[in-house]
């Protein structure tokens, strides 16, 4: 089952909402613009695919993203990341935001292959 929901910081994603027509057994893709939605999703058979924070674009050397442009933790801001058994895949997709560059966060296109369970 695929679903999505609103943005996080201009919308209202109302992730009971969206799933709770779905059988809790029934694997979901969620589409959400901002990974701080990911906060809200109880489920484990949630994968969430997510953009907004731009990678960080700028990321220190060892250090990595200095902010995100979400409320969701810097830990968030870009890649596969696997919490409590739940899934979230963060692209750093093409553009920018704010500051018309990007510093050691290159754009990317993710290509991602969902089989069964």
């Amino acid at each position: 089952m695929v679903a999505g929901v609103d943005d996080f910081a201009t919308g209202d994603p109302d992730i009971e909402r969206t799933l709770g027509d779905i059988p809790d057994e029934e694997p979901v893709a969620l589409l959400a613009h901002d990974p701080a939605s990911f906060a809200t999703i109880t489920r484990n058979n949630v994968i969430t695919f997510s953009g907004h924070t731009h990678g960080g674009q700028i990321c220190l050397p060892l250090i990595g993203p200095v902010v995100n442009a979400s409320t969701a933790p810097l830990r968030w801001t870009r890649g596969h990341i696997v919490e409590n058994g739940r899934h979230l895949v963060v692209s750093a997709g093409l553009g920018t935001s704010g500051l018309p560059f990007r510093l050691n966060c290159p754009p990317e296109v993710v290509e991602v292959t969902l089989r069964p369970l």
